[in-house]
């Protein structure tokens, strides 16, 4: 469904690693969509380090809730070239059987 969005879309683990990136979201940060997904990049690295704070702040605060409720924020996303892109992202939590945090689903929007 990423696919047909047109939203800049990310999928990433709970531990940040990137699983799924759209095609949107590689054009919007520059990133090459392969380097995003082969399993050493993390969204965290994506950010600038303020917007990686609070990311993992909203995080540590939603994660054991037992919603699955966007979070709204802001942030600063980095490209290769160490250019800064404002954005609005949304994130959504899924969650396995048991309530865990198993993938993140994160939705970019650039402040123009």
């Amino acid at each position: 469904l990423i696919g047909f969005t047109g939203t800049p879309t990310v999928v990433w683990r709970r531990s940040g690693e990137i699983a799924l990136a759209g095609k949107e979201f590689s054009i919007l940060t520059q990133w090459d969509r392969e380097t995003l997904t082969a399993g050493s990049k993390f969204i965290f690295e994506l950010m600038d380090t303020e917007s990686a704070v609070r990311y993992w702040e909203q995080f540590a605060v939603h994660a054991f809730e037992n919603s699955e409720h966007s979070v709204m924020s802001e942030c600063c996303l980095v490209r290769p070239d160490g250019s800064l892109v404002p954005c609005a992202f949304a994130f959504t939590i899924k969650r396995d059987l048991f309530g865990i945090p198993m993938a993140i689903i994160g939705n970019f929007l650039p402040v123009l």
